[in-house]
């Protein structure tokens, strides 16, 4: 019995300075703060609440880079159908080129560029010397030229065509956009009252002399650490400010503090 009694004893002590060692790494204020419902991280005190609103916003990015997918895809649509105009544009303008000058071979205007010049053999030659040589007419190879470059868009407009959308296709990616765009401007409806509920829940708690005190305890070690909201949640929020100006119309309210600066500089110039 002795001897399980010297056992015991000295594991009892070392229980004992355990227990001494983790009241004493409890920093000031910490603890009073997480009665409070608030958990440290990073630099910042956050409430559970912070949660589900950053899990929304990692949705609404989703749904934005699908937006700017389609969008990009719609982008392409328009390019290739540019492409395509410009290519009947340009097929256009040779035809009647080539219309023309075929008239005009047809009224006679085909001269040779040398006079052909009876020889031996009943043939041509021109002033070089190649007898037998016949001579063709400037009209007659600026026609061919322009039959060559004519025959080179159509297939360029073919390859086009089989790299383009029907319009059918161009339709139902429109319809997919504008549903996207709606079904996005009410999720950012939605995470602006979450946010909105969230820094009001940060207000009410810095308010409270419940949690000031042990704040101000737990600054009084690291003045780094604050209220949140979270470094994450700040980001995010700015995120939003951006897409609700761009999606909504919303600007972005304007501090009196920065606005006071900005008029105290203006007076310096």
């Amino acid at each position: 019995m002795r001897f399980q009694s010297s056992i015991r004893l000295p594991l009892l002590w070392a229980a004992l300075a355990s227990s001494a060692v983790a009241l004493g790494d409890d920093k000031p204020g910490e603890r009073a703060l997480q009665s409070k419902g608030l958990t440290k991280v990073g630099t910042a005190f956050v409430i559970e609440d912070e949660k589900p609103v950053l899990v929304k916003f990692k949705e609404a990015r989703s749904a934005f880079n699908a937006i700017a997918a389609m969008g990009d895809q719609r982008l392409t649509h328009e390019e290739l159908a540019l492409q395509g105009q410009q290519l009947n544009q340009r097929r256009s303008e040779l035809q009647d080129q080539y219309n023309l000058i075929n008239q005009q071979i047809a009224a006679g205007g085909a001269t040779p560029a040398f006079p052909m010049v009876p020889g031996a053999g009943g043939g041509g030659y021109d002033p070089t010397g190649f007898p037998g040589v016949p001579t063709v007419s400037p009209m007659v190879a600026e026609r061919e030229r322009l039959r060559e470059a004519i025959t080179q868009v159509a297939v360029e407009q073919s390859t086009l065509n089989n790299q383009s959308p029907q319009p059918k296709d161009t339709a139902k990616l429109d319809a997919s956009m504008k549903k996207a765009d709606e079904s996005f401007k009410t999720t950012l409806a939605d995470l602006r009252k979450q946010v909105d509920e969230v820094k009001k829940k940060y207000t009410d708690l810095g308010a409270d002399e419940a949690v000031k005190k042990p704040l101000a305890e737990a600054k009084a070690v690291n003045s780094r650490l604050h209220l949140g909201p979270s470094d994450a949640l700040v980001a995010a929020i700015k995120e939003l400010d951006k897409a609700e100006q761009r999606f909504l119309g919303k600007r972005t309210p304007v501090s009196a503090t920065s606005t006071a600066a900005k008029k105290k500089a203006k007076g310096r110039k």
